[in-house]
C-alpha cells in the first residue's frame, strides 16, 4: 500500500482552508502545509485540524519573499526522506482531487507506480454560492465544470 502525502504552501486561504485539508485527508496518509504569512483565519484553522487529530503537521514561514519553489521542493524532499512516502502531491489549497464518480482518490492513487512523475489536467470549476444552512464543506456544494481542460498541466 502506497504511504501517499500532499504537500502545500498557503496564505490567506481561510475561506478554502479546512475543505482542502479535510478532502486531502480522506486520501492521504498526512499532510505538510506551509502557512506563509497568513494574516486571516488560515493559520488558527490549520491549528485547529492539527489539534482535532488530523495528520496534518503545519509550520509558519515568514519570509517576505514568497519561495514557494523552493519551499515545496523542501516540502516534497521531507515527505519523501523523512516521513516515507511513496507519492508525494503537490497541492494548492483550492484544487481539489476529485476522480469519476464512484472511484476513490485514495482506490486511483493506489494504482500508479512509485517510480514516475506525473501530471493531470487542469479542469476548472465555478461554485453555486452556499445556500443558508447549506454545507460549507465546498465538494458538498453544485458546481460546473469547464467544457475543456486549460492548457495547463499540474
Amino acid at each position: 500500500m502506497n504511504r501517499i502525502a500532499v504537500v502545500s504552501m498557503v496564505r490567506n486561504e481561510a475561506d478554502v482552508i479546512e475543505s482542502f485539508v479535510r478532502h486531502c485527508c480522506s486520501f492521504a496518509d498526512f499532510m505538510l502545509v506551509v502557512d506563509h504569512m497568513s494574516v486571516d483565519d488560515t493559520g488558527d484553522i490549520l491549528q485547529a485540524l492539527a489539534q482535532e487529530g488530523l495528520p496534518v503537521m503545519v509550520r509558519r514561514f515568514e519570509d517576505v519573499e514568497q519561495s514557494q519553489s523552493e519551499v515545496m521542493t523542501v516540502l516534497a524532499r521531507q515527505a519523501f526522506l523523512e516521513e516515507g512516502a511513496d507519492l508525494v502531491l503537490p497541492l494548492d489549497a483550492d484544487e481539489f482531487l476529485v476522480p469519476e464518480d464512484g472511484i476513490s482518490c485514495r482506490a486511483v492513487l493506489e494504482q500508479l507506480a512509485v517510480d514516475r512523475v506525473y501530471s493531470l489536467d487542469w479542469v476548472r470549476y465555478l461554485l453555486a454560492e452556499p445556500e443558508a444552512g447549506q454545507d460549507v464543506f465546498l465538494l458538498a456544494r453544485p458546481a460546473w465544470r469547464s467544457r475543456q481542460a486549460e492548457r495547463l498541466k499540474k
